[in-house]
């Protein structure tokens, strides 16, 4: 997986309509907004 476009290192992935009562799992340069399998 090559990654093209990954997330700012202060991102985070999350549900707008839940509340976030733990942390995040993805954060960071580890999301992977646009990925190409070759």
């Amino acid at each position: 997986i090559l990654k093209v476009l990954t997330a700012s290192p202060s991102a985070y992935s999350a549900n707008p309509n839940t509340k976030l009562s733990s942390p995040p799992t993805l954060t960071g340069s580890a999301i992977s907004l646009v990925s190409v399998v070759q």
